[in-house]
């Protein structure tokens, strides 16, 4: 997956604990809005963290919204263009 899994991985506050969840709070508002653009240019960036950090997490990350047209479209081998613009969290 390659780029995706990069920009999550750039992310310290996204590095997962020894449970293997990650800690979401200690995001700024900043990294989130960073994450939220990456993830409207890139939508494999959401599945990515779906994959990495479950859906409930990704949900919290990218919105219900967001998460739910990826997962609309995941499988059906067409591009995923998010209709919504992100707005500050």
């Amino acid at each position: 997956m390659g780029r995706a899994t990069d920009s999550l991985e750039a992310v310290p506050a996204l590095a997962a604990d020894g449970s293997g969840r990650i800690d979401l709070d200690r995001l700024t508002r900043q990294e989130i809005l960073d994450l939220r653009s990456l993830a409207a240019e890139n939508p494999e960036l959401i599945e990515v963290a779906i994959d990495a950090f479950g859906e409930n997490d990704a949900r919290r990350l990218y919105t219900h919204h967001v998460v739910d047209q990826v997962l609309r479209h995941r499988g059906g081998g067409g591009r995923v263009v998010l209709q919504q613009r992100w707005e500050a969290a």
